[in-house]
């Protein structure tokens, strides 16, 4: 037995080497597809939002502690993601706009792999590849990989996507009984790199709520000091967030207008959820909302529609959490994406006036695992049908991926 798990594991360790080679083409094929042209056009335009931050780092930054001390943005502290990472663009390379730009996309590439990995666990090896191609391919994220200050949410999104990964590590190392030293290093990890998402960018302060989402749904049986550890990470970083760091920038208020009326947050998030459809994007004037999703967004029937989708959503998941967790897998992929949105998107549907396509991005790559799954199922579906009419034989790939 001893020498046949030699072989056994090369060639697990060759097929996933394949298959996030594979991957990776599927994703680059997809960002060149959908954003190609955006990317070599704007290549070497900077945005005037870029320009602020060049200006920035210039003037108040001259060495790597002062990145943590003077953050750019009234009323919000973000040092890894503009302060730390202009500096230290600036540093290493004379031409510091065309460098942010290929960071960006590199980024951009890295989420949509990230995606994948986090996918194959509940969809499979082969269907991953359908919520990863849909999150990079979204014409709504031009302005994440155009302009070099949007990776303001592309590394927090890379942080946050480890730290899913990181901490369902630990979880199913508890799950199945590993020694606590094994499955707490995962834990700490994911600790670590929330805390580096949250000092890139607040919002995903939210992130807990979907690992405890995940734990709820697929009804986890280990520790759940884990969870427990990456939500007081949250707390012990609000609880700094309002008493220090917003003194950095002399708690100065951020300028945003907020809401809590229902009519508005249910509006925009029909204006975010409507996002994710390129027919609705795929040519907008500017990089704010397009004026079309704007109309639909304000339509009561769509707004109607949107919310009975949430309810039935949020219904079915706990219709099936009484079911064994093995069963209507699918169907709890699709719940799951669909409520990772609603969660992600949380922090901006309360901004007042400021709907714009790029605070979509972390909250599309819920909507991309809950399509990706949708179609999964269809297309399983599909296949079982023509093998039960004879039209082709139904292989456990086919079905499983």
């Amino acid at each position: 037995m001893g020498k046949q798990k030699g072989p056994m594991r090369q060639r697990i360790a060759r097929q996933r080497l394949v298959d996030y080679g594979v991957a990776l083409l599927v994703i680059v094929a997809a960002i060149a597809i959908a954003h190609g042209v955006r990317i070599t056009t704007n290549w070497g335009q900077p945005h005037w939002e870029d320009q602020l931050f060049f200006q920035h780092e210039q003037t108040h930054i001259q060495q790597i502690g002062d990145c943590f001390r003077y953050p750019l943005w009234p009323g919000l502290y973000r040092p890894l993601s503009s302060t730390c990472y202009y500096y230290l663009v600036g540093q290493l390379t004379d031409r510091p706009l065309q460098a942010h730009h290929l960071i960006n996309v590199l980024f951009y590439a890295a989420n949509g792999l990230l995606l994948y990995h986090l996918c194959r666990r509940w969809m499979g090896r082969r269907w991953a590849l359908l919520p990863g191609a849909l999150f990079v391919s979204r014409y709504a994220h031009a302005e994440i990989v155009t302009n070099t200050v949007e990776f303001q949410v592309l590394l927090p999104t890379f942080f946050a996507l480890l730290t899913i990964v990181f901490f369902l590590r630990g979880s199913d190392q508890s799950d199945n009984g590993w020694y606590w030293g094994w499955y707490w290093g995962w834990y700490w990890l994911a600790g670590v790199t929330f805390a580096l998402a949250l000092l890139s960018k607040e919002t995903f302060v939210v992130l807990p709520a979907i690992l405890w989402l995940e734990r709820w749904l697929w009804r986890r049986n280990g520790s759940a000091a884990g969870i427990i550890g990456v939500s007081m990470v949250a707390l012990v970083w609000a609880m700094l967030f309002a008493m220090f760091l917003r003194g950095m920038a002399g708690q100065t208020a951020t300028g945003f207008g907020y809401t809590l009326a229902p009519a508005e947050i249910i509006r925009n998030y029909t204006a975010y959820f409507l996002a994710f459809t390129n027919l609705l994007t795929h040519a907008p004037d500017t990089l704010t909302m397009p004026a079309n999703v704007l109309r639909l967004a304000d339509a009561p029937v769509i707004q109607i529609g949107f919310c009975l989708l949430c309810l039935a959503a949020a219904g079915a998941l706990i219709w099936l959490r009484r079911r064994p967790p093995g069963g209507y897998h699918t169907m709890r992929v699709v719940g799951f994406g669909l409520l990772f949105f609603l969660i992600s998107a949380a922090p901006f549907v309360i901004l007042v006036d400021r709907l714009f396509m790029r605070y979509a991005y972390w909250a599309h790559a819920g909507l991309a695992i809950a399509a990706g799954a949708a179609l999964q199922a269809l297309l399983q579906a599909a296949f079982a049908r023509r093998a039960a009419t004879g039209g082709l034989p139904q292989t456990h790939d086919q079905m499983t991926g």
